[in-house]
């Protein structure tokens, strides 16, 4: 009678991710990731057909519910600026929360010859981050407009991981930081963000 493993399948993403993290994507293969879960490689492969489709559906996982949240405030009535603010909090909680989704995204960044199922997630992410940018005139900035909302979103990104990773004990003043940043390289006026600030408990 086979051996039944209860939960392989989350076991095999935590340890995708853990792999992925540690290592460059053409670093890691099936056979790492099986072993480090214990497991055959030919059982590996009945759960997903090779690592490309591996690393994209823990990404997707990883991504899907701050995907959630960023649409439901790009839907909502506010300033361009609190969408903004509220979209940093929610990529930084996430990020800090879910270890390892900011690492990810940063593999998708460094990775120049994404396939096409990549280069369709790498769209949809910062599709979803770009689209935060939209409405601010951007005027301290020289490079052109078409490549500058993306510019900003991989910032945000890299900011937000560097942030998470040497100061992890400090929300408050990474999230001020972060924000003040952004805001200032827009020329937005600080007073929206006191406002919004003094309303949203950060």
């Amino acid at each position: 009678m086979p051996k039944i493993i209860h939960n392989l399948n989350a076991r095999i993403e935590q340890a995708a991710m853990e792999l992925f993290n540690t290592y460059d994507y053409n670093q890691v293969d099936m056979k790492m990731i099986a072993k480090k879960c214990n497991i055959a490689v030919g059982t590996l492969y009945n759960y997903y057909p090779n690592k490309k489709q591996l690393f994209i559906h823990v990404l997707e996982e990883s991504w899907s519910t701050t995907s959630h949240s960023l649409d439901e405030i790009y839907e909502m009535a506010l300033l361009p600026e609190e969408k903004l603010s509220r979209s940093i909090e929610v990529l930084y909680d996430d990020i800090h929360g879910r270890k390892g989704m900011g690492k990810l995204i940063y593999k998708i960044l460094a990775y120049q010859e994404m396939e096409a199922e990549m280069t369709d997630l790498f769209h949809q992410i910062f599709f979803q981050i770009e689209r935060l940018f939209e409405n601010f005139e951007k005027k301290s900035f020289s490079c052109i407009e078409e490549s500058l909302n993306i510019r900003l979103a991989k910032s945000l990104i890299a900011i937000i991981q560097n942030t998470v990773s040497s100061y992890p004990h400090s929300r408050e003043d990474n999230l001020h930081f972060i924000q003040d940043f952004f805001y200032n390289s827009m020329h937005v006026d600080l007073g929206l963000k006191k406002n919004y600030l003094k309303e949203h408990t950060i």
